[in-house]
């Protein structure tokens, strides 16, 4: 069987499912697809566009198509929209918890319901097909009007895409004019590793954005090309996930690690070599972590259906791969009998902004055993999140002002000031991975520590979380594994609560929590960490 056909089928399963998940959370009062706590953000209702695609396309195990109750929720859906805007068409951000972000052309919801509108214009009535348009036109003029200044950064850019759809949908070729202008500069202000820098560094959760955006692009018919983005980007989003699928976090300075498959982008890679194969290998890790699809990867399964039927490439994914030693730009990855580690070296100064994390945390320890060990992403305000934290005087310095890779050593160094920090992985075996840190200095630091920090469980019951303390060093034990070392000065801190920039007042999830492992170094003794795995993890 062709590639393409075993991918399509994969994407249709997932989207019913997807549809299973969302449908009994309608509201028939409102036309609102609320969540199980009752809360709604206008995000919800891109649903439509993933009903719309079930309601007219049959195939099996589809209990949507041609369904009339299906049929009255896409119209409901839609006018709840077209109901939340205001007269210049935006519409006010809440999120699920009830906390408001301010008047916003949402840039997913417009855009799915723009499809939405594509897809049924011959099976809703004249006066709803009317109404759509006047609010789909209104939020495009204000889009339009933003774009102006061709400023780069995700939500534009997809924006710019967006725009593009409505241009040819609409006849409009002042749309089409700016998101050419826009997609063209979105190429061209790439950096060269594959990513476009936000707050000076990459940031691979929203870098997934630009390649959906180039993606859709391409697929509706784009005149500029954009392949060789595609293929940058590429290139680094292979080097940035685990072995199952969730994305590295290490190198990113916003988002945290939370485990998920990230299927957005898959739409960027679809003709690049070995992208099918990629993508066949993602929905596999998405179905394994019983995750479903939604309106996003409707473009996906669409752009797949007029594929050629390829057969399957004899290569392999990189995600596929048992062991692999990779350095991409300031990425390095060993994984190896089951471990994966992974070190990043890029770095950028510490920014006001609620949006940009500190970046000062730069190793990640992943086993297939019980996932991430050590990580989670960068942190906000707190110095003892990072891989090194250096007092001085009255200083405390935590962000490096520069970082060196070094994959034919294994290890990343890391300056701040006058002090030249590394970290080096010296052994990954069956049972162990095996870390040194330390440090060189032409001046003197009055305390120099490591952080690590751990993922213990936040479940009550599975947090069994120990220390224990031996002639031969120290090791905190949980989820059966063991961290040890022989330093003498330690501390351990659990929950810190990491600073979460979608929630008003910074508080995160507890997925999100770590107990924070800091260890004392000096210039003559640097710290060796061992991470061993039990007989049963």
């Amino acid at each position: 069987m062709a590639l393409k056909t075993v991918i399509a089928d994969k994407i249709r399963k997932l989207l019913v499912k997807g549809c299973d998940r969302w449908i009994v959370k309608f509201d028939p009062e409102t036309g609102k697809f609320l969540e199980a706590n009752g809360g709604w953000t206008v995000t919800n209702q891109d649903n439509i566009f993933l009903l719309a695609y079930l309601y007219l396309n049959d195939f099996e195990e589809n209990p949507y198509y041609q369904d009339p109750k299906a049929l009255e929720l896409i119209k409901a859906g839609g006018n709840a929209l077209r109901a939340a805007q205001r007269e210049d068409g935006q519409v006010l951000f809440v999120k699920v918890d009830g906390s408001e972000w301010g008047y916003i052309y949402m840039p997913w919801s417009m855009f799915h319901w723009l499809q939405t509108f594509d897809l049924m214009t011959g099976h809703l009535d004249q006066d709803t097909l009317v109404s759509w348009k006047e609010g789909l036109t209104l939020a495009y003029d204000g889009i339009n009007r933003g774009l102006q200044s061709l400023h780069i950064h995700n939500i534009p850019v997809w924006d710019s895409t967006a725009i593009y759809r409505a241009g040819v949908l609409f006849d409009r070729e002042d749309y089409k004019e700016i998101a050419d202008k826009m997609i063209r500069k979105t190429v061209e202000t790439q950096h060269p590793d594959g990513f476009w820098p936000e707050h000076l560094g990459p940031t691979l959760s929203y870098n997934g954005v630009y390649i959906y955006a180039l993606g859709v692009y391409k697929f509706y018919g784009g005149s500029v090309k954009v392949d060789s983005a595609l293929q940058r980007s590429f290139a680094m989003q292979k080097a940035s996930v685990y072995p199952d699928g969730s994305l590295v976090e290490t190198a990113d300075g916003r988002v945290k690690y939370d485990g998920s498959v990230r299927t957005s982008d898959l739409i960027g890679y679809l003709e690049l070599e070995g992208g099918l194969e990629y993508v066949n290998f993602m929905l596999d890790q998405a179905v394994k972590s019983d995750q479903v699809l939604g309106s996003q990867a409707v473009n996906l399964l669409r752009y797949v259906e007029q594929l050629p039927e390829t057969e399957c490439s004899e290569d392999a994914p990189l995600t596929d791969s048992s062991e692999l030693k990779l350095c991409h730009g300031n990425i390095q990855v060993l994984r190896k009998a089951g471990w994966q580690v992974n070190l990043s070296s890029y770095t950028a100064p510490i920014t006001d902004s609620r949006w940009g994390m500190d970046r000062q945390s730069f190793v990640s320890v992943w086993h297939k055993g019980k996932g991430l060990l050590i990580g989670g992403g960068n942190n906000k305000y707190n110095p003892q999140w990072g891989t090194f934290c250096i007092q001085k005087g009255d200083q405390t310095l935590y962000v490096p002002d520069k970082g060196e890779k070094d994959p034919d050593n294994d290890r990343i160094k890391l300056h701040y000031e006058d002090i030249c920090c590394q970290v080096k992985i010296l052994k990954v075996s069956e049972n162990e991975t095996v870390l040194e840190f330390g440090y060189e200095s032409t001046g003197k630091a009055d305390n120099v520590q490591i952080g690590l920090p751990l993922r213990f469980s936040c479940d009550t019951k599975e947090n069994d979380y120990s220390i224990k303390q031996s002639n031969s060093g120290s090791s905190v034990c949980f989820k059966g594994y063991e961290i040890s070392f022989t330093n003498s000065f330690y501390s351990l801190k659990w929950p810190v609560e990491p600073f979460n920039p979608y929630e008003p007042q910074g508080k995160s999830p507890d997925k999100y929590w770590a107990a924070v492992l800091n260890i004392d170094i000096t210039r003559e003794k640097g710290c060796i960490v061992r991470i061993r795995k039990s007989d049963n993890a």
